[in-house]
């Protein structure tokens, strides 16, 4: 009697998950890498987010008065010419920090940076680090008018430098 066997050997499933563990270890780090520009994609998108909305709460009459006032000697506003965090300027209670939380529609615990690089390795874990940074400058133009020009950067909490391609505006 003939016996007719249908379906894989036991050395042919071997065969398969190996070539499969093979091909899943050489593709992995690929992986990694794309999912990790995302993140900073992710990131420096957001950064944008901050930027916009500090230059559009600064456009507030009620909002650009108090920040104008707290720049001043004893201020809420007195060290952002040199790089203030993002989570100090919401915990403010006036009418610029409200008007910044507002338009970001997002509390200060919910700005995370989610990828390794900007986050200095922190973030790891996915926790709230405290290195997105807001620099607004008073600068004169070639035309002698005076403005005020915005920039948001990211700074690592170790030493506080510039993490390159995670800054937007004027950082310097």
């Amino acid at each position: 009697m003939k016996k007719n066997n249908k379906g894989f050997s036991l050395i042919e499933l071997i065969i398969a998950v190996a070539i499969l563990v093979v091909l899943s270890g050489l593709l992995a780090p690929q992986l990694i890498k794309y999912v990790e520009r995302s993140r900073e994609a992710k990131d420096v998108q957001m950064l944008d987010s901050i930027y916009v909305a500090v230059n559009t709460a600064l456009t507030n009459e009620e909002a650009y008065d108090k920040f104008v006032d707290g720049t001043n000697t004893g201020g809420n506003y007195v060290d952002i010419d040199s790089g203030m965090s993002i989570k100090d300027i919401m915990d403010k209670n006036d009418a610029f920090s409200k008007e910044v939380a507002s338009i970001l529609g997002k509390s200060s615990s919910e700005l995370t940076l989610n990828s390794k690089r900007a986050s200095g390795g922190h973030n790891a874990d996915k926790t709230t680090v405290n290195n997105i940074f807001v620099i607004v400058q008073s600068k004169e133009g070639s035309d002698k008018v005076e403005g005020l020009e915005v920039g948001v950067y990211v700074a690592p909490a170790k030493d506080g430098t510039h993490v390159d391609g995670f800054d937007v505006g004027t950082t310097k």
